[in-house]
């Protein structure tokens, strides 16, 4: 499927379509022809563009937190658009991505998942909700919901990508979510 061709309009900043078609580009590179920046919701990728460029005013004018990591819910293939954006995040603002479920599966064998969900700077977890719980020795929590306001405590930045509705990460972390992220 062919891009639109974008030209700019009134409101419209050529940087942001610049950057769509550099992102457009970058999913046909690593995903194949297959990938339509188009099947993810405008307002969405709006907000993200925004969000990336770091422009406070931009970022609150868009309804956004700064200090608040990204969220992405229920769109399609949720992981594939955090991992085509990492490039365009401020060098401050790299990220490590990381599936729940390797984090998972090192964590039940006693391992320290590399780099560290409790401790690295910035840190994305692709497929959050998806595991199964998980209850180390010496603690309270469960592992996932102790990664999460363990990061929220210490203002670690944390992106996410989930194929579940934000009810039900509420309902399974409770209101860390809220705290910790912006939802798009």
């Amino acid at each position: 499927m062919k891009m639109n061709v974008h030209k700019p309009a009134a409101g419209k900043q050529p940087g942001f379509l610049k950057w769509l078609n550099a992102l457009y580009h970058r999913g046909n590179d690593v995903y194949g022809s297959t990938f339509d920046i188009n099947q993810y919701p405008k307002k969405m990728v709006r907000k993200l563009y925004a969000y990336i460029t770091g422009d406070t005013d931009m970022i609150t004018f868009t309804g956004l937190d700064p200090a608040k990591g990204i969220l992405l819910t229920r769109v399609p293939i949720e992981s594939k658009l955090l991992y085509l954006v990492k490039p365009y995040f401020p060098a401050v603002k790299q990220y490590h991505f990381m599936n729940i479920q390797e984090i998972r599966s090192m964590a039940m064998r006693g391992l320290l998942p590399t780099p560290d969900p409790f401790t690295t700077r910035v840190y994305c977890l692709d497929g959050l909700g998806t595991e199964t719980g998980l209850h180390l020795p010496n603690a309270d929590r469960e592992y996932f919901k102790d990664v999460l306001i363990q990061r929220h405590a210490n203002r670690l930045l944390t992106h996410a990508a989930s194929g579940m509705t934000i009810h039900d990460l509420e309902k399974k972390y409770g209101k860390i979510i809220e705290k910790l992220f912006n939802v798009l």
